[in-house]
């Protein structure tokens, strides 16, 4: 509707702005990126409302950090706090995503500067969304630091931070992933389940769908890694129906999860039609793709049909 509508409407219309506004929103929900990238900076390089350059520099920036292009990402986010007349609440939320990008590209004392900054920020502004996602970055930080109890202290933190509001449900989704994957990987498999449990009840009650596919592979993922591969199939299946609105990562993840758990049971054929379902070229999709789980499927599968030297290659 949004789409039709802006179509519609000539350039000089005031109402074309508040609409695109809102179908950028709509489509960085869905995780449409590359629609997100040219929308939003169609309208940031032809807008004057201080607001709307912020927002619309935020959500380019976020499009841009999540195919892990962080310089540009970062080139965005500074000119849009350089700019004049930004508000308080999108200098704090384009500071924390700063403090995002950063931890990701791996520069971490400069993550850590960012987010003590987006911190201080969102906390004068009274922004609840700018808090809980530095929580979360932070949290991140303390985690790759070493600090699992402590990351998973933040993660809380930022979470009794947030209340209902539909705004607030992406930084909810994010801090009860990390928080799950968090208790996972550090051996707290009772902790844990509590945790995939409440992701999964929230992601059924308010997720976009490409939200609620990640919930149910995350959850696969730990069911996988805690041998219990009936609710790891289980989880499996139920993604299947979201195939079409899931980014190339996810669906790579799927297929190759699917095809570990077939082979550890000897359905060598349900292995390598996961192992051919998914078309697109695994080089070609940014940051971290799932890829690892197709190379361990094909490797295993190798080994189990007699190819010891070609499953040795794989996984170097």
């Amino acid at each position: 509707l949004l789409e039709q509508a802006v179509a519609r409407l000539p350039d000089a219309d005031p109402s074309r702005d508040l609409l695109r506004v809102c179908l950028v929103r709509a489509l960085a929900l869905l995780g449409r990126r590359e629609e997100v990238e040219r929308l939003a900076g169609r309208v940031l390089a032809a807008t004057t409302d201080p607001a709307v350059a912020a927002e619309m520099s935020w959500h380019l920036a976020y499009t841009l950090a999540g195919a892990m292009r962080h310089e540009e990402a970062r080139a965005v986010i500074e000119r849009a706090m350089a700019a004049p007349g930004v508000d308080g609440r999108w200098a704090a939320r384009l500071q924390a995503l700063l403090a995002r990008s950063a931890s990701a590209n791996g520069y971490l004392s400069e993550a850590e500067a960012a987010a003590e900054q987006a911190l201080t920020r969102a906390r004068q502004a009274g922004d609840r969304p700018a808090e809980a996602s530095t929580l979360h970055i932070m949290g991140i930080l303390l985690d790759i630091k070493g600090d699992p109890a402590g990351a998973a202290e933040l993660c809380a933190r930022g979470l009794a931070v947030l209340d209902d509001h539909p705004e607030e449900a992406g930084p909810r989704f994010l801090l009860l992933q990390s928080r799950a994957v968090i208790l996972t990987n550090r051996g707290r498999p009772a902790e844990a389940d509590a945790a995939v449990r409440e992701l999964l009840a929230t992601a059924e009650q308010s997720a976009t769908p490409p939200q609620l596919g990640t919930a149910r592979l995350g959850a696969a993922d730990h069911y996988y890694s805690t041998g219990r591969w009936d609710d790891a199939v289980a989880e499996l299946e139920a993604v299947t129906e979201l195939v079409d609105r899931m980014p190339a990562p996810n669906r790579i993840w799927l297929h190759g999860l699917a095809a570990m758990i077939a082979v550890h049971r000897d359905d060598l054929a349900a292995a390598a039609a996961n192992l051919a379902a998914e078309p697109v070229e695994m080089s070609a999709v940014p940051g971290p793709s799932g890829e690892e789980f197709v190379l361990i499927a094909r490797a295993m599968l190798a080994e189990r049909n007699g190819e010891a030297d070609r499953a040795l290659a794989i996984l170097v």
